[in-house]
C-alpha cells in the first residue's frame, strides 16, 4: 500500500505541474474528474458514457467525503464498479496528497539547522 501511495503522489505531482486552468494549477483529482467527463462526452456507447460519468461521480464524492453507492444499487454491476473505482481512487489520491503535503512541510521545517556557533547549515542540499 505504501508503494501505491508513493506512486500516486508522484503521479499527482507530475500531473499538477503540467496542468493549468486559467493560469492556476489544478489539483490532480480535479484533472481526473474533468478527464472522466470529457471521456463520457466522447464515449461511443451509452454504457461507456455512463461508466465514465459514474467514475467522475465517485471522484467528486471522495472530495465531498460522501458515499452514494446506494444510488447505484439499481445500475448495472459495471456502472456500480466504476463509481466505486472513482470513489476509492479519489480517497487514495486525497490521502496521497495529505502525505505529500505533510512530508513537504516536515522537510521544509527540518531543512536547516543551527550549528553550535550560531550559523545555519543546509541539510541535504
Amino acid at each position: 500500500m505504501a508503494f501505491n501511495l508513493l506512486h500516486m503522489a508522484l503521479r499527482q505531482r507530475t500531473c499538477t505541474l503540467k496542468t493549468k486552468h486559467m493560469g492556476q494549477l489544478m489539483p490532480p483529482i480535479t484533472v481526473r474528474i474533468e478527464w472522466c467527463r470529457q471521456r463520457s462526452r466522447q464515449a461511443p456507447t451509452e454504457l461507456e458514457a455512463d461508466g465514465w460519468q459514474a467514475e467522475a461521480d465517485g471522484l467528486r464524492d471522495a472530495v465531498m467525503r460522501r458515499d452514494h453507492i446506494e444510488d447505484y444499487r439499481l445500475c448495472s454491476p459495471e456502472i456500480r464498479e466504476r463509481y466505486l473505482l472513482g470513489l476509492q481512487d479519489g480517497i487514495a489520491m486525497l490521502q496521497a496528497a495529505r502525505v505529500q503535503q505533510a512530508q513537504s512541510c516536515c522537510y521544509s521545517s527540518n531543512s536547516t539547522s543551527s550549528s553550535p556557533n550560531g550559523t545555519r547549515n543546509t541539510i541535504g542540499r
